[in-house]
């Protein structure tokens, strides 16, 4: 008999018949940071670490918006498009191994030098015959390029050029193996999406929305991700979101299928998102998004996140061509378990399905079935193993039986008046608790619980009635 020491929920499932015809939201986000512009560049490798502002993010992560760098996207759409705050990232780039060397020679204005590259590692700048802090030093400029300053413009014969020698960092080096990470037991060293489990030791946060903007696209990294997301620290669920690649619509539902994302954990998103200039994995904007909706609605994840108007300018294709999406097309990738965006009177997400979803599917699990549906089961089951917790090994009287029951369908009530479920029980029966089990430390209580789901189709059954005219021009009866 396995060991059980704790609290957790077993949830049931819940078959439904298709016809065929907590705690602030705070996204976790895996990628590559533009850490040469980090205070300290090599510091926040492979650590999960909070960020509350965009000034944080460049203290501490590195920030810009070179947007070849993934971390970067997650960050702008956090702060700058949709205002949430705080987000936890976790870098993957490594300036000691994800690096080339480059080599250049620019000419000196006054002594000094600027060279157009921002993403430059200063600690590596060398000129021949020149000592760095001793005969020039190095900075950069507001546009975040690198500055080099001759300390004496004697230093070198010709003062007019210089040879730079200097390593950059380049995000393309980074690798899905980098991103899905390890655990070695013999170090206690974590790396990589393995990182998940420090996040709520560490800063007591629910890390219920993960992503890995990009990077997912691969189905190594989707499945590490999907994988992670299930009982986190032995009792924590999150809610996973995917990107796909694919140059058109039908590319995009050939390569969720070859990935194998058809979990009811996640969703699938496609295309990338534009604002201007600037160009998201979805994913990286999804997070933002989904983080927005639950803040306006008590931090409770019972909203879909499905036809939310968003302020961008378009939608390309991983490989640039740009996209132009009505209801129609839409529904085309929702009906197949994919997320997208339309533009009808105005661009918003549409789609509501997880990955889970085909439209030919005959049975679904109805915790599978809705983005809404499964986030509202793991916020639930969260929510109750973090509210009674405190519970666990206290005597088993009945007390604690009476209390728990009591105080679970009192925070049930709140939640069902306050529109957020349709209504929940939890009962504490003598047949589901045997005295062996009860000898053996171990209590089941039972909780049934219900959702609303999303109106997804609205129907207005619109006809012509000539008695209304009639009436409007000689009067009724």
């Amino acid at each position: 008999m396995a060991y059980r020491h704790g609290i957790e929920v077993d949830r049931q499932p819940f078959g439904l018949s298709l016809a065929t015809g907590g705690a602030n939201t705070v996204p976790v986000v895996f990628g590559t940071a533009q850490s040469n512009l980090a205070s300290d560049p090599s510091s926040n490798l492979n650590k999960p670490v909070l960020i509350r502002n965009p000034r944080e993010a460049r203290e501490l992560v590195g920030f810009s918006t070179d947007f070849e760098f993934t971390l970067n996207q997650a960050i702008d759409a956090a702060f700058n498009e949709l205002k949430i705050s705080p987000i936890l990232v976790v870098n993957v780039l490594d300036v000691a191994t994800h690096k080339e060397s480059e080599t250049t020679t620019v000419n000196l204005t006054s002594g000094e030098a600027v060279i157009n590259d921002t993403r430059a590692l200063l600690d590596t700048v060398e000129i021949e015959e020149l000592t760095a802090d001793t005969d020039f030093i190095v900075s950069r400029d507001p546009r975040n390029r690198l500055v080099i300053s001759l300390l004496d413009a004697d230093a070198i014969a010709d003062s007019s050029s210089v040879e730079v020698t200097y390593d950059r960092i380049d995000p393309s080096l980074v690798t899905d193996e980098d991103v899905v990470g390890s655990y070695d037991p013999a170090t206690n060293v974590y790396k990589g999406i393995e990182l998940l489990t420090q996040v709520y030791p560490k800063y007591q946060l629910i890390p219920n929305v993960i992503s890995a903007p990009g990077f997912s696209a691969s189905a190594v990294v989707g499945a590490a991700l999907t994988a992670k997301a299930d009982l986190i620290n032995g009792i924590l669920n999150a809610f996973v979101l995917l990107d796909v690649e694919g140059e058109t619509r039908q590319q995009a539902l050939e390569a969720k299928v070859e990935a194998g994302y058809d979990s009811g954990k996640s969703t699938v998103l496609w295309p990338k998102v534009v604002v201007a200039s600037k160009k998201y994995w979805y994913s990286a904007y999804m997070s933002a998004v989904i983080a927005q909706l639950d803040s306006v609605n008590d931090n409770v994840p019972f909203k879909s996140p499905s036809n939310q108007r968003i302020t961008i300018s378009g939608l390309e294709t991983p490989g640039g061509q740009e996209v132009f999406q009505d209801k129609t097309h839409g529904n085309e990738l929702n009906a197949k378990g994919i997320v997208t965006a339309i533009n009808v009177g105005g661009w918003r997400t549409w789609g509501n399905e997880t990955a889970a979803f085909d439209s030919t599917l005959e049975e679904i699990d109805i915790a599978d079935l809705y983005i809404s549906n499964r986030r509202m089961f793991d916020w639930w089951s969260n929510s109750f193993i973090l509210s009674y917790f405190s519970k666990v090994d206290n005597p088993t009287d009945f007390r604690l039986i009476e209390q728990l029951v009591d105080d679970e369908n009192i925070r049930a009530n709140g939640f069902q008046a306050a529109g957020q479920i349709a209504g929940a029980r939890i009962s504490f029966s003598q047949d589901e608790n045997p005295i062996e089990s009860i000898l053996a430390g171990e209590i089941v209580f039972d909780q049934e619980i219900a959702f609303y789901p999303p109106a997804k189709h609205i129907k207005n059954r619109l006809s012509f009635n000539p008695t209304i005219l009639n009436d409007a021009l000689f009067g009724g009866a």
